[in-house]
């Protein structure tokens, strides 16, 4: 089986989409051992409370500007070395997508393993569970 990102079935509907694509997330922090400490916008708790309706997207759209303005008060723009500054692109991850969002769903996953690598992270545990966690359309 080939794993690509381009080659995932992702659900019709776009709800259930975000609901797949932030699963993944959740679970590859989990994997990693990642996590956002004493942070009152930690993006892994708000993930978790949107996907049991107990987060508004409101709330989850606060919380993503909290994010912006930190890589932009840090001058953190074209910054993908320091820590913080990764970790807050990370989080952006978590709380950028949207349903209208769903036809770039595979530019958003492929940003995600992209920022992981910026952290140093070993990418072929995320390959083999993103293998695991998706379904794939056959190579044409």
């Amino acid at each position: 089986m080939t794993v690509s990102i381009g080659l995932i079935k992702w659900p019709e509907d776009s709800k259930s989409c975000v609901q797949l694509y932030l699963d993944f997330l959740l679970r590859v922090t989990d994997m990693l051992n990642i996590t956002f400490k004493d942070c009152e916008n930690d993006p892994i708790q708000i993930t978790r409370e949107y996907l049991k309706d107990s987060k508004k997207e409101t709330e989850r759209e606060a919380s993503l500007s909290f994010w912006w303005n930190y890589v932009d008060n840090c001058d953190g723009i074209r910054n993908f070395k320091d820590k913080p500054i990764v970790m807050a692109r990370l989080a952006i991850c978590f709380l950028s997508i949207k349903e209208k969002d769903t036809p770039e769903i595979g530019e958003h996953l492929s940003w995600f393993i992209e920022v992981l690598g910026f952290l140093r992270l070993d990418l072929s545990k995320v390959i083999v569970f993103m293998g695991e966690h998706f379904e794939f359309n056959q190579k044409e």
